[in-house]
């Protein structure tokens, strides 16, 4: 059994973005407060910075970036964007999990989700709902 925990990174091979387009390998990154819920909520980080970020700085908001070796995970400066924030349905995940497309990474490092929790509280293009759904109490 897959167990999906907050700060969980995952290798999601041929992600299904939903939108008629590609499918493409991508990390997905667990932001959900309860374990396995239904439905599950994960961001997918980005290492196109250059490409959709650095010089829109109106793109900047409710981001984490993530530099060069503050995570083990990420070989490049890599966008935590919020405004990316998926909500998975379980017949998705199982699909996946079942197909053996979706692989455990490892727990990203906690200062980085330290980073993510103040985003999330200070958000200023998350609708309020969601900012609370993913506020967790300790």
């Amino acid at each position: 059994m897959t167990i999906i925990s907050r700060g969980s990174i995952y290798l999601w091979k041929m992600y299904d973005f939903e939108d008629g387009g590609e499918f493409k390998d991508k990390y997905w990154l667990a932001l959900s407060c309860v374990v396995n819920s239904n439905p599950t909520y994960a961001v997918l980080p980005t290492s196109q910075y250059e490409k959709h970020y650095m010089y829109r700085a109106d793109m900047l908001h409710d981001t984490v970036i993530v530099e060069v070796g503050e995570c083990q995970y990420f070989s490049k400066r890599t966008v935590i964007d919020l405004k990316n924030i998926r909500k998975e349905n379980s017949e998705k995940l199982k699909s996946a999990i079942e197909g053996s497309k979706f692989v455990y990474i490892g727990q990203i490092e906690q200062e980085i989700m330290d980073r993510i929790n103040d985003a999330i509280e200070n958000a200023y293009t998350l609708p309020q709902q969601l900012i609370d759904d993913l506020l967790c109490d300790d």
